[in-house]
C-alpha cells in the first residue's frame, strides 16, 4: 500500500468523506470510550473477557517467534531442550491436575 493511497478519503454513510487517519482516530476513540464504559459497568467480567480475548493471539505470536528462533539441529544443546520440554509438559500436567 503506498503512502498516497493510505491518505485517500474514505466515504461514510452520511455522504461525507473522512481521511483514513481521521477515521482511525474516531474508531480508536470510540473503542476507548466503550472500554471505559465496560470497565466501569462490569470490571471483573470485562477484565476476564479481555484476558481471554487477547491471551490466545498473544501466545500464538509468541510461540511462532520462539519456534522461528529454535535451531534446526540441537547439537550440543540437546539435553537443555529435552529438560526444558519435560519441564513445560510437567508443569502443564500438574496445573491441569
Amino acid at each position: 500500500m503506498s503512502q498516497a493511497s493510505a491518505l485517500q478519503p474514505v466515504a461514510l454513510s452520511r455522504g461525507g468523506a473522512v481521511s483514513a487517519p481521521r477515521l482511525f482516530a474516531l474508531v480508536t476513540l470510540a473503542l476507548m470510550a466503550a472500554s471505559a464504559f465496560l470497565a466501569g459497568w462490569a470490571p471483573l467480567g470485562f477484565s476476564i473477557v479481555t484476558v481471554f480475548l487477547f491471551a490466545g493471539p498473544h501466545n500464538w505470536v509468541e510461540m511462532r517467534y520462539f519456534m522461528g528462533r529454535l535451531p534446526g539441529r540441537f547439537g550440543p544443546l540437546r539435553n537443555y531442550f529435552l529438560v526444558s520440554a519435560a519441564g513445560v509438559l510437567g508443569l502443564t500436567s500438574m496445573f491441569a491436575a
